[in-house]
C-alpha cells in the first residue's frame, strides 16, 4: 500500500511468506552497523536503512505479518520524485499526488519491474499524471 504525507510517498511492506519474514529479519536486524546494506523486495524496490522509517523492532519472529513503512519519494514541486536508486538506476520518476498508487503500477506478472524495462528504452524522466507536458495518465 502507498500513501502520501505532507512532504514523503510512503510504502507500506506487508508479507506473511516465511521466505520473506526471514529474508527482512536478516537484511535488518543482522547489518544494522552496515549503513550502505540494502533489502531489494519485489525484485523492484531497493530500500537502504535511511529509507526505512519504521524501527527494526517492528520485526518481531513470532508475528503473523512482517510489515515495514519505506520512504519511497520526496515531494519536490508538483510532483513525488522517487528517490534515485529506489526504482530506477539512470532516470528520474515523478508522480503526481493526485495518482492512486498501487502495485500495478511499478510491477507486472509476480515480480516484473514495470520501470525497469521502460527505463532501458528511453533516456527521459518519467512523470505519471498531473500537469507536466510528458505526463502519462
Amino acid at each position: 500500500m502507498f500513501t502520501a504525507t505532507g512532504a514523503s510517498l510512503i510504502l507500506h511492506y506487508q508479507d506473511e511468506r516465511d521466505y520473506t519474514r526471514n529474508y527482512l529479519l536478516a537484511s535488518f536486524a543482522d547489518n544494522l552497523d552496515e549503513p550502505e546494506h540494502t533489502v531489494t523486495l519485489r525484485k523492484t524496490f531497493t530500500f537502504g536503512f535511511d529509507q526505512l522509517l519504521t524501527g527494526v523492532e517492528g520485526f518481531e519472529e513470532n508475528s503473523e505479518e512482517i510489515w515495514a513503512e519505506f520512504q519511497l519519494g520526496k515531494l519536490v514541486g508538483e510532483y513525488y520524485q522517487v528517490i534515485p536508486g529506489v526504482i530506477t538506476r539512470r532516470i528520474k520518476l515523478f508522480f503526481h499526488p493526485s495518482v492512486k498508487l498501487s502495485r500495478t503500477h511499478f510491477i507486472i506478472d509476480e515480480n516484473i519491474s514495470i520501470f525497469r524495462i521502460i527505463e532501458d528504452l528511453i533516456s527521459e524522466d518519467i512523470y505519471v499524471g498531473g500537469p507536466h507536458i510528458t505526463a502519462i495518465s
